[in-house]
Parts: C-alpha cells; sequence; structure tokens
C-alpha cells in the first residue's frame, strides 16, 4: 500500500464527481407523457422492492440535460407513484442514459437504475421525437406536437424520488448495503415555459425487464417544459429512510 494513501485520490479515477458537488442544467428541456397502466402489473414490478404501489398512472419523460455542468447527457424515466410508510413519491422502474459516466454516476452516488441506450432527439417546429434504443431493440419511441387544447396532465406523485442504493456483498449472496433514499431536486427547479401537447408513445419490449412488456392501457396528457435544473447541497443530497443492510 502506498505510504500515506487518501482514498479520496480515488476520485481521479472516476469519470464524474462527488455526490457533494452540486450542478446544474439550464433551460432543460423535458417531454412527460402521462399513461394509464395495468395495476396487477405494476404491483409485480414492485415486488422485488420495499415499495408498495400507490398509482395505476406513470410518466415516461425523456430530458435533454445537454446543457448540464457536470457534463452533458440524455436521460429517459419510467416514473411510477409508490408508497414508503407515510411517504408517497416516484421510483423509476427504469432510467436510460447516453454516457457511460452517468450511467454509473447515478447508479453508484445514489442508485438509479440507470442502463446505457443510443437515445436521440428532433425538433421540428412544435413537434418533438424522442427514441431510446439498445442492443438493436427500440425501447422507447415518443412523438409529441403542441396543442393547447390538449387535456391538462393529471397530477402524479413523482418527487420526491424514492430510491434504493444497493451495494452488492463481494463474497457473498446479500448486500453490503442497501438503502433506501429520498431524493427531491424539484424546490429548486424554475420553470420558464410549460405547453400542453398530444403524444404518441410506444414502449418495447424489455424497457424494464428483460421479456417483459411495460402495458401502456391509455395516454391521459402529455407536455413539454423548459426550465432551469439545479441539484444543490440542500435539496440535491439524498436523505436516507432506512438502512435495510
Amino acid at each position: 500500500m502506498r505510504t500515506g494513501y487518501d482514498p479520496l485520490d480515488f476520485w481521479r479515477r472516476l469519470d464524474y464527481p462527488p455526490a457533494a458537488q452540486p450542478y446544474s442544467a439550464p433551460g432543460l428541456s423535458t417531454v412527460t407523457v402521462y399513461c394509464r397502466g395495468d395495476a396487477e402489473e405494476l404491483e409485480r414490478l414492485l415486488r422485488p422492492t420495499p415499495f408498495l404501489p400507490a398509482d395505476d398512472r406513470f410518466a415516461v419523460s425523456f430530458a435533454d440535460f445537454s446543457t448540464a455542468t457536470n457534463g452533458g447527457f440524455m436521460d429517459c424515466g419510467v416514473i411510477v407513484p409508490v408508497r414508503y410508510g407515510d411517504l408517497v413519491g416516484g421510483f423509476y422502474l427504469a432510467e436510460y442514459e447516453n454516457h457511460s459516466w452517468s450511467v454509473a454516476a447515478g447508479r453508484e452516488l445514489w442508485g438509479y437504475p440507470k442502463r446505457m441506450a443510443a437515445m436521440r432527439v428532433k425538433r421540428d417546429g412544435d413537434r418533438i421525437a424522442c427514441t431510446v434504443a439498445a442492443e438493436g431493440r427500440t425501447l422507447v419511441d415518443l412523438e409529441w406536437e403542441a396543442e393547447d387544447t390538449a387535456p391538462e396532465p393529471p397530477g402524479l406523485r413523482l418527487y420526491p424520488h424514492l430510491l434504493v442504493r444497493a451495494v452488492p456483498q463481494v463474497d457473498g449472496p446479500g448486500f453490503a448495503r442497501f438503502d433506501v433514499l429520498s431524493r427531491d431536486t424539484s424546490p429548486d427547479f424554475v420553470l420558464h415555459e410549460e405547453r400542453r401537447g398530444r403524444a404518441r408513445l410506444r414502449l418495447g419490449e424489455g424497457l424494464v425487464h428483460a421479456g417483459e412488456h411495460l402495458t401502456v392501457a391509455g395516454v391521459l396528457g402529455a407536455v413539454h417544459t423548459v426550465g432551469d435544473f439545479a441539484s444543490t447541497a440542500r435539496h440535491g443530497l439524498p436523505t436516507v429512510l432506512a438502512r435495510l443492510a
């Protein structure tokens, strides 16, 4: 072992900064589609987690973080309202990003279930098209078009994010660390624009788990927002709700 070695030096071997370092994404563009799902299916998908379903609706969001101060990336997530004790928030059933460093950061720092995918967004006037593809399969195909008379989106409880940060044992069948976290960056988000619209959404097989299909029983509403995102020292760091291992 090196004499006087400081483990904090290892941050230089990673491609992302520590959790305590704030970052922001001014002008964050996000398309969010609100869906009706299948209650039994959602309950089954949540069984491996410590959370209970709180709704039969969920959201699919596609966010362009290309302006992020810690490095640009794109993010697509499927977020379902869940309950943990008396707390209701949003759990990511699936999440994809297009850079290995951002996938590693989200998983290792806070337990977001991020995976790599090729992601594309195309803007044409009041239309936005987004796709997520991995291993030769299209996982998300989304088209949104602005329409001021479109339905008002439903009020889903998507914040705080309820997360599981699970660190496997290196020499056993269980976990060396299993933390249930709550993280809520929404108080620092500054909304500049929100437009309702109509959306067409197709979710491919294997989006959440291999061989499984997430049912979209109906599209309830869709919005495009532009605003300033910030992960600050006050609201960007999670609270540990429970330590189960």
